[in-house]
């Protein structure tokens, strides 16, 4: 029983003023370091808990690195907007990152964040310390529903981080190439399509060039083969909205004799689908 109330009590958000001018927060995550700072730093994922619960939250702009900017859109249910920027003083991977916090409306009033995460072992410990130019900003913030926001967002970001638990730590896009190929192997045609937007673009350099699902979908089966490809990815990397591949192919070849290629596929993502595919291949040649 104690250890099951310090376990709730060490998930709560924590709140504390250092100083006149500082804010403290801390909140410990059952998930990976990695895990966190993924969901702390992909736009993909930042939209999916950044912000109170009832509102939604479109990441403008966000350059992930010293002296790169940051812009934030939260939306009401009733349209109205809440914008936020600021700019990155320090990113350190993966043990935390500081930038400036400025709420558009009331320009001039800069906050600084300095964010940790520290790493205790299936969990992670994330402390932000909020820096005010003044006691009346901070006590401003406070009185502004500060905790109550913070509080919400996070429940918002333990919620996903257990979602990217149960799917291996994939993000969106990430599971969606996975699909993908699962589905190639499979040559089912249906499945394949749903992770694609209505306008995807497939190109292979020197080969072809498709534009939309009806056209994509002619070209998932090849007259010059027989049966379904085995396909094997060794490698699937992620950065802001694209996704890279890296694998073998074998193929039955109509004619006798199996085919065999190395690919790099370049995956250009859109709302969790497929809109623009590169296939780099290299034919293995056979001794």
């Amino acid at each position: 029983m104690t250890t099951a109330k310090h376990s709730a009590a060490q998930h709560k958000l924590m709140v504390t003023m250092p100083s006149d001018t500082e804010i403290r927060m801390e909140r410990v995550f059952d998930a990976p370091r990695q895990l966190v700072w993924d969901a702390m730093t992909k736009p993909e994922l930042i939209t999916k808990w950044w912000g109170r619960k009832h509102t939604t939250t479109k990441v403008d702009k966000l350059e992930f690195r010293v002296g790169g900017a940051w812009r934030f859109v939260e939306s009401e249910p009733d349209g109205s907007e809440h914008c936020f920027r600021g700019e990155f003083t320090k990113v350190a991977p993966i043990d935390g990152f500081a930038y400036t916090f400025e709420y558009e409306p009331m320009a001039g009033h800069v906050v600084v964040d300095d964010l940790t995460l520290t790493d205790l072992g299936r969990q992670t410990k994330v402390v932000c310390t909020s820096t005010f130019s003044s006691q009346e900003d901070r006590d401003g913030m406070m009185s502004a529903g500060m905790e109550e926001g913070a509080s919400e967002s996070y429940e918002k970001l333990d919620e996903l981080l257990t979602s990217m638990k149960r799917s291996g730590g994939m993000t969106e896009n990430k599971q969606t190439v996975e699909r993908y190929m699962n589905s190639f192997n499979k040559l089912d045609h249906a499945q394949i399509l749903s992770c694609l937007t209505d306008d995807i673009e497939w190109v292979i350099p020197g080969f072809f060039h498709t534009r939309g699902k009806p056209e994509f979908d002619r070209q998932i089966e090849n007259d010059a083969f027989v049966g379904k490809p085995r396909i094997k990815v060794t490698r699937m990397t992620e950065e802001d909205d694209v996704v890279v591949a890296e694998g073998s192919v074998e193929a039955e070849r109509t004619e006798g004799g199996i085919m065999k290629m190395e690919f790099c596929d370049v995956f250009e993502m859109r709302g969790g689908k497929i809109k623009r595919l590169i296939s780099y291949l290299m034919e293995v040649k056979q001794h």
